[in-house]
């Protein structure tokens, strides 16, 4: 059960992120993205709690299987699935996440805040990404496979990544820079106004 909690949590990170995208758009133009801002929390919220409702299903089921010393393939196969489909759903989000930061390029890079707040998404998705991967091939393996009965893996492609997709957030408070950048957007229209009026 516990590895099962472990395989299960990062969905709540991934959600937090879904958030900080859907903030960042109104700031640099709603036409920059594919997708309005609520429709990325409606969609990858949706399919991070349908991944968790599988990935918890299968992890549940393997674990009493290993209790009771019978084949955990089906529960093992069944978690897989559902890491594998959150997967999936990174690499889709992190597409659209370029396609925005591509096309609102300017506008990132005169805001401090913007630019630092999209390099700290950047982060803290691939490390959600690197982590998925490796717990897709550790699953695979088999509960007494290489990678699940090696210390020095986990501490590395899962630990690590999840501290370093949580402090990049903790160091650069999406809050935080979100607020600074309405000010500088503030600033840049009164700076544009007055010189308007100069005009």
């Amino acid at each position: 059960m516990q590895l099962a909690t472990l395989i299960i949590s990062p969905t709540f990170i991934t959600a937090g992120i879904y958030i900080v995208l859907a903030r960042v758009i109104p700031y640099v133009g709603i036409d920059k993205s594919p997708l309005k801002p609520k429709f990325y929390l409606y969609i990858f919220i949706a399919v991070d709690i349908i991944s968790l409702g599988i990935q918890a299903a299968g992890g549940g089921k393997a674990a009493v299987a290993f209790a009771k010393g019978t084949d955990t393939k089906i529960g093992t196969d069944i978690m897989v699935a559902g890491i594998i489909f959150q997967m999936v759903s990174i690499i889709v989000f992190e597409l659209l996440f370029c396609l925005v930061t591509l096309k609102a390029l300017p506008q990132i890079k005169a805001s401090r805040s913007l630019s630092l707040l999209c390099g700290a998404t950047t982060i803290s998705v691939a490390c959600v990404l690197v982590r998925s991967v490796y717990r897709t091939i550790e699953l695979l393996q088999g509960w007494r496979g290489y990678l699940i009965t090696t210390e020095r893996y986990f501490i590395a492609l899962d630990g690590t990544m999840i501290f370093i997709a949580l402090l990049v957030y903790n160091v650069l408070n999406p809050g935080e820079l979100l607020r600074k950048a309405e000010k500088e957007k503030m600033v840049e229209a009164t700076l544009r106004g007055h010189a308007e009026e100069e005009k």
